[in-house]
């Protein structure tokens, strides 16, 4: 659909699912964002947008994945809410 947003999560980035996912979404319009570690691999060249962690431990860049995808659920949440909503409410 028009608008929508792939964002594929690979700690090597060179997941054959993963980096046949994105070209799928780019070849079919769709924007991509990958979040790799390591050295990124294929998903790192085949995204829109990398947020790359430079790390080669996957504890850590799986760690750091995570807490990048909690900042983007709260922005993408509250970028739908009034500032009013926003600062009634506990997050």
């Amino acid at each position: 659909m028009p608008g929508d947003v792939l964002v594929a999560v690979s700690a090597s980035g060179r997941s054959p699912n993963i980096v046949r996912a994105l070209s799928w979404a780019r070849d079919n319009g769709l924007r991509t964002i990958a979040l790799t570690g390591f050295d990124g691999g294929d998903a790192r060249e085949v995204a829109e947008v990398t947020i790359h962690v430079d790390g080669a431990n996957y504890g850590i860049v799986e760690d750091l994945h995570q807490a990048i995808m909690h900042a983007l659920a709260q922005y993408i949440r509250q970028s739908r809410m009034t500032a009013e909503a926003i600062s009634s409410r506990v997050f």
